[in-house]
C-alpha cells in the first residue's frame, strides 16, 4: 500500500525522524540558511524555500501536491504555521484555519477577543508612544506590561513598575524596532503552561507545566506535572478549554501560557505547536505522550482520537544554564552531570573561547539539562544540584 504522505515544514531533524517512523513519506521544506545535511536521511524529498514568502511557496507547494498528493501539511515551527494554515486552505486540507493561526500570532486581536467573550480578562491596549503609556497607566494603573504585538520566545517583554520608567521603556521599544506595542496590566501570580491536543474541535489537556522565570520574563526552568491543586487544575483546564473554543482551535497540540493571579487564572499567549524548551520530552517522560509523533500521526489519520487526560507517572525538569556573560575559559563538571542516571538530556553550545551573551530571549540560553525523578519536587531537587555542578570560568 502506497504509504501516506506528509509535507513538513521549517522542522528540526530532533523532530523530522519521527514522521519518518511512522512511515510516512515526507516532504521537508525549509529555509536554506537553516538546512541541515543531519535532515536529509529522515526526509523523501527537500525543497530549499523561504517558506515566508507566501505566494512563490504556495505556487511550488501546489505544483508538487500535484504530482505527489499530500495527505497532510504540518508546522511545528512559529515560521511555518500561518504558510502551513495558508497550504491547507488552498489544498482544502483539515486542521485549523488561517484566521485562527493569525489570531493567535496576534496578540491585541486574540485580547480583544477573550476581553468580548468574558474569557480571561486582561486590560489591554495598542500603544506607539510615550504619551500612550503614560494614559494607559492613569486609566489602569501600575504595573504594566509593553511586548510586541506578535513577538514569540519572551523576546521584547518589558516591566514598567513606575513612572521613571515610561520614558526608558519607550526608548527600548524604538531600538526594538517597534512602531506599535501592545501594553497590558501586569499579572501577578506564579507562570505556568498547558499543553493540549484537539481532536475535531474536542480539547484534551495533556500535561500542565510549572515555570521559573528570570526577571526579564525568559524561562529558567520547566517541570511537569505542574504542583497545583486539584480545584486550580479544573479551573485551568476550564479556562484553556473555553479559550481553546473561543479561537477555534479544531486539530493538533497547543502551548498556552497562563499567569495564576489572585483573580484566576489569566491567558498570557497560545500558540497552535508544541511548546519549546523541550517541554514535548517532559510531557513524553511524564504521562507517555509523544506529542510530535500523535501531531503526525492524527494528522495522517494513523491514530484514534484521546478521550481523557493522562495521568502523570513521574516528574521531569528542563532545567536551561545561565551562565554570566563572557568569554569562556574553561568548561567542568559536564561529564559528571552526563554520566547520573536521572539526566535524560544534556546541551551546552559552548566551548572553550566563546563568547556568551546576556539572556534577553529564549534563543540566548547556551544550553539545559532534561532530567526525571520519581516525584516532579525530586527532579526540581536533582535539576538544581547538577545545575551548580557546571562550573564555566568566565573572562
Amino acid at each position: 500500500m502506497q504509504p501516506k504522505t506528509i509535507m513538513i515544514i521549517g522542522a528540526s531533524t530532533k523532530v523530522l525522524w519521527q514522521a519518518k517512523k511512522l512511515g510516512l513519506r515526507v516532504i521537508y521544506v525549509q529555509k536554506k540558511e537553516y538546512a541541515s545535511e543531519d535532515a536529509w536521511p529522515h526526509a523523501d524529498l527537500v525543497i530549499l524555500l523561504d517558506y515566508e514568502e507566501l505566494s512563490i511557496f504556495l505556487l511550488v507547494a501546489t505544483a508538487l501536491h500535484n504530482a505527489l498528493h499530500f495527505d497532510a501539511v504540518i508546522s511545528l515551527t512559529e515560521s511555518g504555521l500561518i504558510p502551513a494554515a495558508c497550504l491547507q486552505e488552498a489544498l482544502h486540507i483539515q486542521w485549523n484555519s488561517v484566521s485562527t493561526t493569525r489570531l493567535l500570532k496576534e496578540k491585541s486581536a486574540m485580547r480583544q477577543l477573550l476581553n468580548d467573550r468574558g474569557i480571561s480578562p486582561v486590560a489591554a491596549r495598542i500603544g506607539k508612544t510615550e504619551s500612550d503609556l503614560h494614559k494607559f497607566v492613569r486609566d489602569h494603573g501600575l504595573p504594566i506590561i509593553a511586548k510586541p504585538i506578535d513577538g514569540v520566545g519572551s523576546f521584547g517583554i518589558l516591566h514598567i513598575s513606575q513612572l521613571s520608567d515610561i520614558q526608558p521603556t519607550r526608548q527600548k521599544i524604538q531600538e526594538l524596532g517597534l512602531a506599535s506595542f501592545l501594553m497590558e496590566e501586569y499579572l501577578e501570580g506564579p507562570e505556568i503552561s498547558v499543553e493540549a491536543f484537539s481532536f475535531h474541535g474536542y480539547h484534551v489537556i495533556l500535561g500542565m507545566v510549572d515555570k521559573v522565570t528570570l526577571p526579564n520574563f525568559v524561562e529558567i526552568r520547566h517541570s511537569v506535572p505542574a504542583q497545583i491543586d486539584p480545584p486550580m487544575q479544573e479551573e485551568v483546564a476550564s479556562v484553556v478549554t473555553a479559550f481553546l473554543n473561543a479561537v477555534g482551535i479544531q486539530e493538533g497540540p497547543t502551548h498556552t501560557e497562563l499567569k495564576l493571579t489572585p483573580k484566576g487564572p489569566r491567558i498570557v499567549e497560545s500558540h497552535n505547536r508544541v511548546g519549546g524548551g523541550r517541554i514535548t520530552r517532559l510531557v513524553e517522560i511524564v504521562y507517555d505522550v509523544d506529542m510530535v509523533s500523535l501531531t503526525y500521526a492524527w494528522a495522517t489519520g494513523l491514530v484514534t482520537p484521546l478521550s481523557d487526560s493522562p495521568q502523570p507517572t513521574k516528574g521531569a525538569v528542563t532545567r536551561f544554564f545561565d551562565i554570566p556573560a563572557g568569554i569562556v575559559q574553561e568548561i567542568q563538571g559536564l561529564e559528571e552531570i552526563r554520566n547520573r542516571e536521572e539526566v535524560v538530556e544534556l546541551s551546552l553550545d559552548l566551548k572553550v573561547g566563546d563568547l556568551v551573551t546576556p539572556i534577553y530571549q529564549s534563543q540566548d540560553r547556551p544550553g539545559y539539562l532534561v532530567l526525571k525523578g520519581k516525584s516532579v519536587c525530586e527532579a526540581i531537587e536533582t535539576s538544581e544540584q547538577l545545575a551548580r555542578k557546571l562550573f564555566v570560568v568566565i573572562e
